[in-house]
């Protein structure tokens, strides 16, 4: 969950500093009316990987930055709908449509030591803002996969084998995965860009044995 001194220091802020639409600049929103419906969607991924905005839109850029950096709240919440979106098209073209349990959404960890560097997960913060949005379709679980290895950023490593070679090995699951067998599982995480960090998880979670197994992000580029 969000800390509660997080959302007080947001609260504070924009009160103090209301948000301007990373669009347009309408003040009072991050994201106004009016570029809500034009935010570029992102490309089919060949690796079966779900994202649902484009990380080129430079709109799309600035909401995850307000995320990632800022730990916003508001970016969540905006973000939330096109994920909710994403994963709920591709729930329904495949068996697990008439699931009635739940979709149990694993955000992507961090380590205790990057955690505690940054004070917040923004893979956890796009996970309960699912939640809030549709409590009946999704629950969120952070006690059953957990990252083990110290791993540098994916984005200072510039090729893509590089990039699944620091993440081998990072990812362990917990004595809690008995709870993901047969259930509908999405992995989630905010930026995918050659999909290392998705591929690894994914392939820890699949030993827990889950009925239909998503990787998303809620942008690609």
């Amino acid at each position: 969950m969000f800390s509660l001194a997080l959302k007080l220091i947001h609260i504070v802020a924009r009160f103090l500093f209301p948000s301007v639409c990373v669009g347009c600049g309408e003040v009072g929103t991050l994201l106004c009316a009016t570029c809500t419906q034009i935010l570029e969607p992102a490309e089919p991924l060949e690796d079966g990987t779900l994202a649902a905005l484009s990380y080129h839109d430079p709109r799309v850029r600035q909401l995850i930055w307000h995320l990632k950096y800022r730990g916003s709240p508001e970016a969540a919440t905006l973000l939330a709908p096109y994920l909710h979106q994403t994963i709920l098209a591709e729930i329904s073209r495949g068996p697990a449509a008439a699931t009635l349990k739940p979709i149990i959404l694993i955000p992507v960890p961090m380590t205790r030591q990057h955690l505690k560097q940054r004070g917040w997960n923004q893979a956890i913060m796009l996970a309960e803002a699912l939640v809030a949005l549709d409590p009946n379709r999704f629950e969120v679980a952070t006690n059953i996969l957990i990252k083990i290895k110290n791993t540098p950023t994916q984005v200072c490593i510039k090729t893509k084998a590089k990039r699944l070679k620091n993440l081998t090995g990072a990812f362990a699951l917990t004595k809690q995965t008995p709870l993901l067998k047969g259930r509908v599982v999405c992995l989630l995480d905010d930026v995918t860009t050659t999909g290392a960090t998705l591929r690894e998880a994914r392939q820890t979670l699949q030993r827990a044995k889950p009925r239909h197994l998503l990787a998303t992000a809620a942008a690609h580029g």
